[in-house]
């Protein structure tokens, strides 16, 4: 890791302003900006909550500049309700492939609570973030 990257929380490199990885194409490079946003989003969202939050607080996080900001989002509020969907969506399939053996229904309950359980005790800022 180079002086101008740091790690984000999920371990994946956060390059500083103004520098990426030129080995991405553009299609790839703006999906990693906007996993790193997510990513600073959820941390601040968690640490701050919704009324402390600032597009700044994001930005800072993650390493990004403003411009980079409103080509992923509308604003903060956009930016929330995006958090939202992806935690919904990887609780969802998460969940989704611990039942898949499963054919007795109660059992398939059963460890379908202990895994969105689990997800929330291993994610925690994004438990805060969601509920």
């Amino acid at each position: 890791m180079t002086r101008d990257q740091v790690r984000t929380s999920t371990g994946r490199k956060s390059h500083a302003r103004g520098k990426y990885d030129r080995s991405l194409n553009p299609e790839q490079r703006h999906e990693e900006h906007r996993g790193l946003l997510l990513d600073a989003a959820t941390e601040v969202f968690a640490r701050r909550g919704w009324a402390g939050a600032t597009v700044e607080a994001v930005i800072a996080r993650a390493g990004m500049s403003r411009r980079t900001f409103y080509d992923h989002f509308k604003d903060l509020k956009d930016l929330l309700a995006q958090v939202h969907d992806r935690a919904a969506t990887l609780a969802f399939g998460f969940v989704s492939a611990q039942i898949a053996a499963q054919t007795d229904p109660l059992e398939r309950i059963r460890i379908g609570i202990e895994a969105y359980l689990g997800a929330i005790a291993t994610h925690g800022d994004v438990a805060r973030v969601v509920f």
